[in-house]
């Protein structure tokens, strides 16, 4: 699907006109012309806003992490959506559901900024549909960031999707059961104790969607229902991460309606959890309709046995889509896999090898075991996952590998190819790791690149989505960014966002 330019109209005006003559002499009526059909000047709002969405990429294919840098697809995603408000009065009424739909914190000043602008424009809360939060909070920050967020909460009553991947100090995490996530559908924990978030869980009662992407310490739970719950996600970083998630989950927790199971570890091989995952699976594997599981580390475990996936398997019946990493170092896994009911098969291309070579012995190779049902087998380029995440084989629907030809999301930045079946990064060269890391955007120059420079007046009390990096933007006054200041740029922001702070949050606190 490329991407198309969007055309501003001229709009024409007529003027009354007196009756004109014929070639036969003869003067027609100028009411026949007003009802001749003419173009429309502008769509519908509603017809606008799906045409706005067609400009801009698919929200899984971007990453507003700033280690990606000024120039990645998120920020250039940004960037177009401010283009669109700026045209005219009626496109800025529009776009400005873009702007305000999906709100990604980066930085700890941006809370105030956000905060301060729902308090001047309420309207603005009502467009919020998702909130994600990934900036650091120290020290200093966390009572006025505590407040901040837990306003905003509350000032954004149709924030259905919420994110909480900041990394946080101890002060703030005893506060997280606090917050009002009542009306949240999809929830996702990041970086923080998941022991503090747990009690938040029991508000939660219209929950679809949970994914927990970091689990320390020792984890304690009461009886705990989701009657709404559908999918659960669970990722882990490291080997020292505590399991026994797994079987307080299976003892304590009751999911009547969970469909969907999506399990990444990170850095480590899938072999050594397989316990803790097949109790898991005893007792809420029975209806179980998706299983996910992606293990990059599982590739070089020699111990390895691909029977345990055929535990996996026997324990989940009504299993229609399975999705998992392809082990590189031979195909006799894809020979002892067999299932009644599943239909669709992801294989996600581990990156040391070209996904096209073995495609077809690994499809040969299914298709010839028991799966009486198997309707399609997907191919999904390694790249992708450091992005998306293990849920994009959930969010492109398994069956769309029966479409014709190729489908393309084209856009600045992002050129990912559909091939009825192969799904792939057309925009990423395959590098060796040693030069994954760029000089430009390394960790490092991450501290004083363009991002950071372009926010060098922090005088800003208003939030906008649409600046040049998605951050920090005037919405009525404009200030110059050229001027060249002798001081420190961090701690200006430092030191005026904590003014800001203590303005609109009349926080008397020592800092």
């Amino acid at each position: 699907m490329a991407q198309s330019g969007l055309g501003c109209s001229t709009e024409h005006h007529s003027w009354a006109l007196p009756p004109s003559l014929t070639s036969t002499g003869e003067y027609f009526n100028t009411e026949t012309l007003e009802r001749t059909p003419r173009p429309i000047k502008q769509p519908p709002p509603e017809i606008l806003l799906e045409i706005f969405k067609f400009a801009l990429p698919p929200a899984v294919f971007l990453d507003a992490s700033l280690a990606a840098g000024p120039f990645s697809p998120w920020c250039l995603a940004q960037r177009t959506k401010k283009s669109i408000v700026l045209v005219c009065k009626l496109w800025c009424l529009t776009g400005t559901l873009l702007l305000y739909k999906d709100i990604h914190l980066r930085r700890v000043g941006q809370v105030a900024a956000l905060f301060n602008t729902l308090q001047e424009n309420p309207r603005l809360g009502m467009m919020i549909e998702a909130i994600n939060v990934f900036c650091y909070v120290t020290h200093q920050y966390s009572v006025m960031f505590d407040k901040a967020l837990q306003r905003i909460l509350e000032m954004s009553p149709s924030a259905a999707h919420i994110s909480l991947n900041m990394g946080v100090c101890e002060a703030l995490i005893k506060t997280i059961h606090e917050y009002d996530l009542s009306g949240v559908v999809h929830l996702e924990v990041g970086e923080i104790f998941f022991p503090e978030v747990l009690p938040c869980l029991t508000q939660c009662k219209n929950l679809a969607i949970l994914s927990i992407e970091t689990i320390r310490g020792i984890i304690c739970t009461d009886l705990l229902t989701l009657e709404h719950l559908q999918e659960l996600q669970i990722s882990w970083n490291s080997r020292s991460t505590n399991l026994n998630i797994l079987d307080i989950i299976a003892q304590s927790w009751t999911m009547p309606c969970l469909r969907r199971f999506v399990l990444h570890q990170v850095r480590f091989a899938l072999g050594p959890a397989f316990p803790e995952y097949i109790h898991f699976l005893d007792v809420h594997g029975k209806y179980l309709t998706t299983l996910s599981i992606t293990a990059p580390g599982t590739c070089e475990y020699k111990r390895y046995d691909i029977k345990g996936l055929q535990m996996f398997l026997g324990r989940c019946p009504a299993l229609k889509h399975l999705a998992l990493v392809l082990p590189t170092y031979h195909i006799s896994w894809a020979e002892a896999l067999s299932h009644k009911c599943l239909r669709w098969i992801d294989i996600w291309s581990t990156p040391n090898h070209v996904p096209s070579d073995r495609a077809v012995d690994v499809e040969c190779a299914l298709k010839m075991q028991d799966f009486p049902q198997l309707q399609a087998i997907r191919f999904f380029d390694w790249p992708l996952l450091d992005t998306t995440g293990p849920r994009l084989p959930l969010i492109i629907p398994p069956d769309s590998g029966k479409h014709p030809g190729t489908f393309n999301w084209r856009f600045p930045g992002i050129d990912i190819q559909d091939c009825g079946g192969d799904i792939y990064r057309e925009d990423m060269l395959y590098v060796p790791p040693s030069t994954a890391v760029c000089d430009v955007h390394g960790p490092d120059s991450m501290l004083v690149d363009s991002d950071d420079r372009s926010f060098r007046s922090a005088s800003s009390l208003s939030y906008s989505a649409y600046d040049s990096e998605g951050d920090l933007e005037m919405l009525e006054d404009v200030f110059d960014l050229s001027g060249s200041d002798s001081e420190d740029e961090t701690a200006i922001d430092l030191e005026t966002t904590l003014q800001i702070y203590r303005d609109i949050l009349n926080a008397d606190c020592d800092l």
